[in-house]
């Protein structure tokens, strides 16, 4: 099978346990080199072939071809899951609005009447009601700059959120 000079390609197919068609597009892709007289060293061969095996990279890699179909799929699922994942935020907004305006609806009223509780100083409760109506406007002014903010960017980064909880809650 070897020869000094080298093996032929039928030869290290034999020993590969391959057709020489294969063994001829190792050879072209330059996996296995050649000899100066244009032959294969066929253990040279095994070593490179049972390396090539081993390698996972290779495997993982595939063709230009594959990479590119596997960067398009990507690409596609990730417009899918963007679309998906805004439409759930824009559901969630508007949950969160609802619930807000369910829960805070009643307090502005609820809040106002505290000061006629509270005393019969009629001046007294003028500037009670004041500081309440204030605070609320002030909230509200803050909601209004949240929601514009929330609807200009998709994603609102969470710091920004986190800030707007906080005033929130203020």
């Amino acid at each position: 099978m070897k020869t000094q000079n080298g093996s032929s390609q039928k030869a290290v197919a034999t020993h590969l346990d391959m057709s020489q068609q294969r063994v001829g597009q190792f050879v072209r892709d330059g996996v296995f080199p050649l000899l100066e007289n244009g032959k294969l060293d066929v253990d040279a061969c095994r070593v490179i072939y049972i390396r090539w095996l081993r390698d996972q990279s290779r495997k993982l890699g595939g063709s230009a071809a594959a990479d590119r179909l596997l960067a398009a799929k990507a690409a596609e699922i990730e417009l899918r899951t963007a679309g998906r994942l805004e439409s759930l935020r824009a559901r969630s907004l508007e949950t969160v609005i609802e619930y807000t305006d369910e829960i805070l609806g009643p307090l502005k009223p609820d809040m106002l009447a505290i000061p006629a509780r509270l005393t019969r100083d009629l001046v007294l409760r003028r500037q009670i009601e004041e500081a309440i109506e204030f605070t609320f406007n002030a909230a509200a002014d803050r909601i209004l700059k949240s929601r514009k903010s929330v609807s200009k960017s998709a994603q609102p980064s969470p710091k920004k959120l986190k800030s707007n909880r906080s005033e929130a809650h203020v």
